[in-house]
């Protein structure tokens, strides 16, 4: 099965983003599951896309290890397309700098000649679409931090 990792620095402390990364990816997971999660690649150098909607899983969500577990499988013509089995981590670097990272492994479809096809370059599009969601998830991640800190600062003003 071929291996996948993605990673980006955030400049905040990792200790406030485990709880929220853990937060958006079970509203991703709730989401998916009334079919509002798609994942989308270019197919080749054409200015084509192909859109999957996917399930997304939380499968472990530790405080202790800071890691998240996630899996993700197309919701319908699962044989068709890639899954993905992996854990979304949010590593110190420095008291406001923080990597988080996506990191698993993925299951091209169709057995062997899947692999052979996978292996020909349509790997590049189960990639991308994890590129994709992973920014979706650092993305949604900062935007909730700075949503809770901007209302308790709010909070904070009005009660002085």
């Amino acid at each position: 099965m071929p291996n996948f990792v993605c990673s980006q620095e955030i400049p905040l402390a990792a200790t406030s983003l485990h709880d929220a990364i853990a937060d958006v990816l079970e509203k991703i997971a709730a989401r998916s599951r009334a079919d509002d999660v798609v994942l989308r690649a270019s197919v080749g150098n054409s200015a084509g896309r192909v859109s999957v909607p996917v399930e997304l899983s939380v499968t472990k969500r530790s405080v202790k290890d800071s890691l998240v577990g996630v899996t993700i499988k197309a919701r319908s013509g699962e044989a068709l397309f890639p899954s993905f089995k992996g854990t979304f981590s949010a590593l110190p670097m420095a008291p406001a700098r923080t990597n988080l990272r996506l990191k698993g492994t993925y299951k091209a479809p169709l057995g062997p000649l899947g692999s052979t096809i996978n292996a020909a370059g349509l790997h590049k599009m189960a990639e991308e679409s994890l590129r994709d969601l992973f920014d979706r998830v650092a993305r949604e991640t900062v935007d909730t931090i700075r949503d809770q800190a901007a209302a308790q600062y709010a909070r904070s003003r009005g009660s002085s």
